[in-house]
């Protein structure tokens, strides 16, 4: 093995070992701080009060409505699954179900947010041209505390059996988020 190896894994242990006595001797012995820098602990990041959310999507990402629940895993990013249901009467009628996926990156202080975000949206159409790759850009308005949420958002419909094949596409969202 190599000396350097050795010697920084026989630190590693000295280190644990003594903080390990260190809490067995009652001295309440803490864990070092982190390094300064670009290490971020996700339990040092800003609490969310209103890390979900329930939302009424026009348009967008399922094509004509979907009703949504989104959940922030980070005070920044979120996951979002919704579901639309309506008929579709073309050359016969049939009821389509619409289930929108994405993850959303939400920029901003206060009440006022940049969102971008991208994600797939499934139908039970056996039609290979409705699945759709969709990214996502736009507005979002949602107090910190939540309330009132409000999103406007560019949302071209990218075929996934041809990406060259886009409808350009937009969505209005209200709903409430806790």
């Amino acid at each position: 093995m190599n000396d350097a190896l050795s010697r920084q894994l026989i630190c590693g242990a000295s280190v644990l070992l003594s903080m390990r006595e260190a809490n067995a001797q009652g001295q309440g012995a803490t864990a070092p701080a982190p390094p300064q820098g670009i290490w971020v602990r996700v339990e040092d990041l800003p609490a969310r009060e209103a890390p979900s959310a329930v939302y009424l999507e026009l348009g967008g990402s399922a094509v004509a409505y979907s009703i949504n629940y989104e959940h922030r895993f980070v005070p920044e990013l979120g996951l979002r699954a919704g579901a639309g249901v309506f008929p579709l009467c073309v050359f016969h009628c049939e009821t389509v179900v619409v289930l929108p996926l994405s993850i959303q990156a939400i920029v901003g202080e206060g009440n006022h947010h940049f969102e971008v975000g991208g994600g797939v949206t499934i139908t039970t159409l056996r039609d290979k041209d409705a699945r759709f790759a969709i990214p996502e850009i736009g507005y979002r308005y949602e107090k910190p505390d939540g309330g009132f949420l409000f999103r406007a958002l560019f949302t071209p419909l990218f075929r996934l059996n041809d990406l060259k094949d886009v409808t350009p596409w937009a969505g209005l969202s209200f709903g409430y988020a806790w």
